[in-house]
């Protein structure tokens, strides 16, 4: 019993546990935050979550993780670019009804966005490819009879998603 808990001493130096955070009834949406929340803090990037979901939502799980998965990806590597230390990502996800869903995500980025001549945003990796992880937002959000709208100013890039959960439109 001694040499048992000598060992639990010693191993549990070199491991932090944090106890997992809930941000929402959903278990997918609530992983997946918790994963960007953690790569946030990791960056040092400040990270505000609001989030009003039920356990089931009206849209299928795997696409609301693909559009925050592209979204937040996004959002940390503009933050992960800049120069300045006052970086940060605020996420809004609410069920405003039984069907709709509103998510605005906001970061500070620097720089310049680059767009295609056809409105496209333009991927900050490789320079004149357009943005893969956004295209595939666009269209979950078109699937959904969603609206979608980007702005950028002050350094500050917003994203606003409505999503109609009342049934995705068909192909």
């Amino acid at each position: 019993l001694d040499g048992l808990q000598k060992y639990l001493e010693k191993i549990s130096a070199f491991s932090v546990l944090r106890p997992t955070e809930i941000f929402c009834e959903n278990t997918a949406v609530n992983a997946l935050l918790g994963y960007y929340k953690e790569k946030a803090e990791k960056e040092q990037i400040k990270m505000t979550l609001q989030v009003s979901l039920f356990e089931k939502i009206p849209i299928a799980d795997t696409e609301v993780c693909i559009i925050l998965g592209n979204l937040l990806e996004n959002a940390i590597e503009a933050c992960r670019r800049m120069e300045s230390q006052d970086r940060s990502i605020d996420l809004e996800l609410t069920m405003v009804s039984s069907t709709l869903l509103v998510l605005l995500v906001q970061n500070s980025y620097e720089g310049v966005v680059q767009r295609a001549q056809d409105g496209t945003f333009l991927s900050a990796k490789t320079k004149g490819r357009k943005g893969i992880g956004l295209s595939s937002v666009l269209d979950i959000t078109e699937r959904y009879n969603g609206v979608s709208r980007f702005e950028y100013k002050d350094q500050i890039f917003k994203v606003s998603l409505l999503l109609n959960g009342g049934g995705p439109k068909e192909w």
